[in-house]
């Protein structure tokens, strides 16, 4: 039942891409764009019998990686600085990175941003 449910939003979303594939076409002429496979269409993989002798794989420990603040922590601490020293501080922070908005900066920026903003905010 819930096989049937999924390939029905797949045939709408197929549908609605065909839509918007045929208007991206007649404006630009990319065709990238390609409709999702239903779950009928799909192959199942085949499992590997496990060999008793095998022993099985041990998996990596998940490694924690952190991509540093986000646009929305970015955005928040420019506001915070705006509304603790105004307009031109933030806007002073911005204009060191030769960005007229906030989605203007370097994703690479963004901690120097946050921790830049959070001085400014405690001096």
């Amino acid at each position: 039942m819930i096989e049937k449910k999924i390939d029905e939003l797949i045939a709408a979303l197929n549908a609605n891409t065909e839509a918007v594939l045929g208007s991206r076409i007649e404006i630009t002429g990319d065709t990238s764009v390609t409709p999702i496979k239903s779950a009928a269409e799909k192959k199942p993989k085949a499992k590997k019998a496990a060999s008793k002798t095998e022993k099985p794989a041990e998996e990596p420990e998940a490694e924690t990686v952190d991509e540093g603040p986000s646009l929305e922590t970015v955005r928040d601490a420019l506001i915070r600085l705006s509304d603790a020293k105004g307009r031109d501080a933030a806007k002073e922070i911005l204009d060191a990175y030769s960005a007229k908005k906030i989605g203007d900066l370097p994703v690479d920026k963004y901690p120097v941003v946050v921790h830049a903003a959070e001085q400014r905010i405690a001096a």
